[in-house]
């Protein structure tokens, strides 16, 4: 009998992309003005206050696919944070111009365009606040502002971040030990695999929102997908024949 090692890739990106593309056609269906909140959330999976739902569920469905596998499955855990996994492990942004506020961190105070009178002449001074009087950032001095002026807070145009320009998603890696395993059911199992984690991301994703919809997802990933997989991980090339040794 021969033993055969399968290894299997999924690329995160590929799943969140399915998720957001499953999440418009959703959305797009909605046509009841009532709904309109629930469309925007369908909308938006990768919003702040939703994505660590996806996180959560992306955890899961791996979680259960290793469960069907566990008889193949040469690696696992040992110990576990309990925390979410991450779907990105990097991310770029532009850099764009920001104007904020000086400050003056030796002096924890912002500096200040203070306009004084000096021998019958305006003279403007970088200056910062010490709690009771303004004084002059270089020398320390204390400076009284103009009668009929206000110090004005300086401003500053610093590399700010701008919008994402590039993301690099994690990689899932199943390695699987299958005995006299059928080479030609691989495409298909790591299909099957893919499209559980989507469908039971959409589930747990939706089942706050839209029960119905959900439970469709739910029926797919449990009847459909799981079923699938556990098909193709028992797909063998022969069987082979003995007789049976009761003695």
């Amino acid at each position: 009998m021969t033993t055969k090692t399968i290894v299997l890739s999924f690329d995160l990106e590929q799943v969140c992309n399915d998720v957001l593309a499953k999440c418009n056609l959703i959305a797009t269906s909605i046509r009841d003005a009532a709904m309109e909140d629930i469309k925007a959330n369908v909308l938006e999976p990768d919003n702040p206050e939703t994505r660590s739902i996806i996180c959560r569920a992306v955890t899961e469905a791996f979680g259960k696919v290793k469960v069907a596998a566990q008889r193949y499955l040469n690696v696992g855990r040992s110990s576990d944070t309990n925390a979410l996994e991450r779907l990105v492990t990097s991310v770029t942004y532009s850099e764009v111009p920001v104007t904020q506020p000086k400050w003056d961190s030796e002096h924890n105070s912002y500096i200040y365009s203070v306009i004084a009178v000096e021998s019958n002449v305006d003279v403007t001074h970088h200056c910062y606040w010490d709690g009771s009087v303004y004084k002059d950032e270089t020398t320390n001095d204390t400076v009284t502002p103009k009668a009929g002026t206000t110090p004005v807070i300086e401003t500053e145009t610093v590399s700010g971040q701008g919008d994402v320009t590039s993301m690099t998603f994690e990689t899932v890696i199943l390695t699987f030990v299958i005995p006299n395993f059928n080479l030609s059911v691989t495409d298909h199992l790591k299909s099957m695999i893919h499209k559980y984690v989507v469908d039971w991301v959409m589930a747990r994703f939706l089942q706050d929102q839209l029960a119905d919809k959900a439970a469709e997802y739910k029926e797919l990933a449990d009847g459909e997908d799981y079923t699938s997989i556990i098909l193709d991980l028992n797909a063998r090339e022969r069987f082979i024949m003995r007789k049976p040794g009761w003695m």
